[in-house]
């Protein structure tokens, strides 16, 4: 099946063709992509999610004592 996607803004456009680029893959593809990612269901896994917090939080250039995050949860508390 065939769609014509019309009236796509210029910045839009620009930042999909990038995005294609990055992801080595034409415009369409990518368009197709991005369309199948918002309709299908996303199944959640637990050890995946954590693998992922783990690679940010080393990313991280500071680290909080467990003293620290005790006073920041009391803070909160307030």
């Amino acid at each position: 099946m065939n769609v014509t996607l019309k009236d796509v803004p210029t910045q839009l456009h620009a930042r999909l063709v990038e995005r294609a680029k990055q992801n080595r893959r034409s415009l369409s593809k990518e368009i197709l992509a991005i369309i199948e990612s918002c309709v299908e269901p996303q199944l959640f896994d637990p050890q995946s999610f954590a693998r992922q917090v783990r690679a940010r939080r080393e990313q991280l250039p500071l680290t909080v004592q467990q003293d620290d995050l005790a006073a920041i949860i009391d803070d909160s508390r307030l």
